[in-house]
């Protein structure tokens, strides 16, 4: 998980939204500078010991979606945040997380398709 918020606000929500703590999760307090920048993206990847190019990033805004490009990751944008054309830098823009589906293939393997909006 990359976000803008601080360490204690992505916990928060996490707990809100009854998620567990990702494996990786970097924050404000984690980067030099912030999205669009590709700095946290490109640190969750590293931690991750995957390239960007294999990262997918799924996103709601515009500087995030920029960072995700710049980091050389595949891009998508979940609409609602803000309208769907400013999120037209995406690779796609899903209407919603259920457009979205995966499938674990294996500890390293994930298969992921959606429909755009």
């Amino acid at each position: 998980m990359v976000t803008s918020g601080s360490p204690a606000v992505a916990r928060l929500r996490l707990r809100l939204g009854q998620l567990p703590d990702p494996p990786v999760l970097i924050t404000a307090a984690d980067v030099l500078r912030g999205k669009p920048d590709p700095e946290g993206y490109l640190q969750a990847a590293a931690a991750l010991g995957h390239s960007p190019a294999a990262c997918v990033v799924l996103e709601d805004t515009p500087a995030g979606i920029a960072a995700g490009r710049a980091a050389g990751m595949t891009v998508l944008a979940v609409g609602g945040t803000y309208p769907d054309n400013r999120l037209t830098e995406a690779h796609a823009v899903l209407a919603s997380l259920a457009s979205l589906r995966c499938r674990l293939l294996g500890p390293d393997g994930l298969e992921m398709e959606w429909s755009a909006t």
